[in-house]
């Protein structure tokens, strides 16, 4: 016995606490495999993402903010406001919308989406000037993330058809989005005349960002050209509000997230982004570089003389 002193009484207590401790956390993870498994993919959240058909998620981009989110995203789209609002309404799913600026402020009239403030200070730092969210309520609910003019291609043999189109995709419009608020002047040239004589083969309809890029001949008019913004909107029924909020602060500020967004035919709402590969039409600046005095857009008016200032 007097070989033995408190030093190695002590070591040995150490000893039998190391293996024991060893024995169990082996015995958990060997003899529960399954529910490591279980838990492990548990983890991963299945989310709904809402949008209008036509409105362009690059899948790259869809697969990235899947791995930094740990999430699985279900793309729903739409093709009428009022099949927009319905889903929004009974699919209790959906973390994030994609929609156009103009489905905004009804949207929030009818209390189906939440103020994003806490990214207030992110998307003044972010986003160009010119496409600041508008304030309702005094609060955001909007991150506007891409712009593009609608312009047409005409075969320069069929120069009538110009005053056809103008008619004919101003009513369109309107039946497929009451909500858009857009005026036409009135033609004496009935709808099924027009339907009857519109040959497609006539004109294209394309962004200004492809036509610039392709360099193909189009026509820009003030009744017609339409800006176009899209943002990204969380639901008031969001299933998870930080991860939300978690996907939109990507958008904003992942370097990566943002080169994988982006694609030729939009123009872009952020300050600084890759321009490797991008038209003189993608910057938010080109915006004041389009032959304009002023023209109505989808949701605000933006005017040359206020921008100068």
């Amino acid at each position: 016995m007097k070989y033995f002193n408190k030093n190695n009484i002590k070591e040995g207590i150490l000893w039998c606490l190391f293996f024991t401790l060893t024995f169990f956390v082996g015995y958990f993870h060997g003899s529960s495999p399954e529910s490591q498994l279980s838990y492990h993919y548990s983890e991963i959240k299945n989310i709904d993402l809402l949008t209008m058909e036509g409105q362009i998620l690059p899948s790259d981009f869809i697969s990235y903010i899947e791995k930094e989110t740990h999430s699985q995203i279900k793309i729903i789209a739409k093709k009428t406001y009022d099949e927009f609002r319905t889903e929004l309404i009974i699919n209790k799913n959906i973390a994030l919308i994609f929609t156009p600026e103009n489905f905004v402020q009804p949207l929030f009239k009818d209390n189906r989406i939440r103020n994003i403030e806490l990214l207030k200070q992110e998307i003044d730092k972010q986003i160009h000037f010119d496409f600041i969210p508008k304030s309702l309520d005094g609060k955001i609910y909007s991150l506007p993330a891409v712009w593009f003019i609608n312009v047409f291609s005409i075969k320069k043999e069929k120069p009538q058809t110009f005053q056809i189109i103008k008619h004919t995709y101003l009513e369109n419009i309107k039946k497929l989005n009451p909500k858009w608020n857009i005026t036409a002047k009135t033609t004496t040239i009935g709808y099924r005349n027009i339907t009857d004589t519109l040959n497609p083969n006539d004109f294209t309809e394309l962004s200004i960002q492809q036509a610039e890029k392709n360099k193909i001949p189009y026509q820009l008019d003030n009744l017609w050209s339409q800006l176009m913004v899209s943002s990204f909107v969380i639901p008031n029924n969001t299933p998870d509000k930080d991860l939300s909020f978690k996907i939109l602060r990507l958008f904003l500020t992942d370097i990566k997230a943002k080169n994988l967004f982006q694609k030729d035919v939009y123009g872009y709402t952020w300050k600084e982004f890759n321009t490797d590969f991008l038209t003189i039409y993608n910057s938010p600046e080109s915006l004041r570089n389009i032959n304009f005095n002023q023209f109505n857009p989808n949701y605000t008016v933006f005017d040359e003389k206020y921008w100068k200032n």
